[in-house]
């Protein structure tokens, strides 16, 4: 197999590792879905803040490798400083997660007070409803998950982008960082709206989801910050 045959061959494993790896890991897409799904989000803005995030995942990785390489650092170095990145990362996932959590609990018994005085009281609850919790803006969740998706690395690049750069092969570099990096992009993009649809074909317990939706996705985030420890 000729340098050509052995990039194609290497770029469709990043490609397939991309897709695989994000895949099999719900913390890259349960957290837009279940925020979206809470506060009532078309499907568009949900791919549009996945999509973002995802850049800033990727990128940020190639990035750190390519200043690794162009120091001369050993794939060893480069682990080592994408370690460092994944448990801040996880850390800060999780720090936001409880604060989320709690947030969106809040606001979910608030609501449900107010829809209980709106049955009992009829106008009266309206000075309730103002003053209820809102929880986390949405300007504050897009910053943070950027923040913290952009701080994660995806740890299968460097070994992979490590095997060109070792031969002076930059064009292989760039072409195996790309298919990663659209693979594990477009696959969060597909996972995000996936679940989004499903859960759009929920029918039932429309008054529970009304009254404890935000509470579910509080909950759904915290779940995917505690997995990443496992």
């Amino acid at each position: 197999m000729g340098p050509g045959g052995e990039i194609l061959a290497l770029a469709a494993t990043a490609a397939a590792f991309g897709a695989g790896h994000t895949a099999a890991n719900p913390a890259h897409y349960l957290p837009f879905a279940a925020i979206a799904k809470s506060r009532g989000w078309g499907v568009g803005r949900a791919l549009a803040l996945a999509a973002v995030c995802g850049a800033g995942h990727v990128l940020s990785s190639a990035l750190v490798g390519g200043i690794g390489v162009a120091l001369g650092a050993g794939i060893g170095s480069v682990e080592a400083a994408e370690e460092i990145r994944e448990s801040a990362m996880r850390w800060l996932f999780l720090a936001f997660a409880l604060a989320y959590f709690a947030a969106e609990v809040r606001a979910s018994f608030a609501g449900r007070i107010c829809l209980c005085c709106r049955g009992a009281a009829g106008r009266a609850e309206n000075k309730g409803a103002e003053g209820a919790p809102a929880g986390f803006s949405d300007r504050a969740n897009f910053w943070t998950l950027f923040l913290i998706f952009t701080l994660g690395p995806c740890e299968i690049l460097a070994p992979l982008v490590m095997v060109p750069a070792s031969e002076g092969d930059w064009a292989g570099v760039a072409s195996v960082a790309a298919a990663f990096s659209v693979s594990t992009v477009a696959t969060m993009l597909a996972m995000t709206a996936a679940v989004m649809f499903g859960l759009g074909f929920v029918k039932g317990g429309g008054e529970f989801f009304q009254k404890w939706g935000r509470a579910l996705s509080g909950g759904v985030v915290l779940a995917c910050a505690v997995l990443l420890f496992f």
